[in-house]
């Protein structure tokens, strides 16, 4: 009889573990939104070759919040813990990466349209020169 209480110590039981301890925060993921809407932003702004990556981004990103809220045991644990918000945020990750790559091409191509305009041969208005005829030396 005295030993039963050190028995009961070797039983299984499961164990029921958070999962939001595991996943990033909801701050954290707006977050990485921001950081990564502003990166892609000046990278494409910079240059349109960019855009493979901005897209590769958004694509892992959405692929690796859909494995997760699809996964039959973790996805269920976590819509029951941080709710339906946090999959909203999770998403909005992609839609931001989207939105940071569309700004920074049209930004791309009004600075090139800018640039082409001042760069073209300005009409002679005959300003550079003197009264009397002469060219400036």
């Amino acid at each position: 009889m005295k030993y039963i209480p050190i028995l009961l110590l070797f039983l299984s039981t499961p164990a029921y573990a958070e999962v939001s301890d595991k996943m990033p925060s909801m701050y954290q993921l707006w977050l990485y939104s921001a950081i990564g809407f502003i990166v892609i932003l000046f990278l494409v702004r910079w240059s349109l070759w960019f855009i493979v990556l901005a897209v590769l981004s958004a694509l892992f990103f959405g692929t690796a919040s859909y494995e997760t809220f699809a996964d039959p045991y973790i996805g269920p644990a976590i819509i029951k813990e941080q709710g339906l918000p946090y999959i909203v945020s999770s998403y909005s990750m992609c839609i931001f990466i989207i939105i940071g790559t569309i700004t920074g091409s049209l930004l791309h191509i009004k600075n090139k349209h800018i640039t082409s305009k001042s760069s073209s041969p300005a009409k002679d208005t005959g300003l550079d020169r003197p009264k009397s005829g002469r060219p400036l030396t």
